[in-house]
């Protein structure tokens, strides 16, 4: 579709005069991603949805900061890790079913699910032994 069609449309023209350019589409995507994610995160396949053992769940607390430090502690801000979790609930998980016995860390540490945390960060913190069948557990 040409650009030009998207002004002819009522609706988009409603969204250009409220100062909308196509810079925004990306920022724009993301903010009706994470409400969609919001609803679909409880929505996926009881297989992604195991209690996560207590030793795992040990390690996953402590490769997370759940007060905002400004990234002095160095470890996964949390709010960013469930942010993480909801984008790969929505873009992975919803789309086929994925195999929940591989480590969650093989999609998570490949992919662009993380904002605003380094890679460093997510290899030395992210918990190896959390499972793809732990995803909906890890997020609550």
């Amino acid at each position: 579709m040409k650009l030009e069609a998207l002004e002819k449309n009522a609706e988009m023209k409603k969204i250009l005069k409220a100062g909308l350019e196509l810079k925004h589409v990306v920022s724009l995507y993301e903010l009706v991603e994470d409400r969609v994610a919001d609803i679909l995160i409880d929505c996926v396949d009881p297989k992604y949805k195991c209690d996560i053992p207590v030793e795992i769940h040990d390690e996953l607390m402590n490769a997370c900061e759940f007060e905002d430090t400004g990234g002095r502690l160095g470890k996964i801000p949390a709010i960013a890790f469930a942010k993480a979790l909801k984008r790969f609930a929505l873009r992975m998980l919803s789309v086929k079913p994925i195999d929940e016995n591989l480590q969650l860390s093989l999609y998570l540490g490949q992919m662009n699910f993380w904002s605003d945390v380094s890679e460093e960060v997510v290899d030395d913190y992210f918990p190896e032994n959390l499972l793809v069948a732990h995803s909906h557990s890890a997020y609550c």
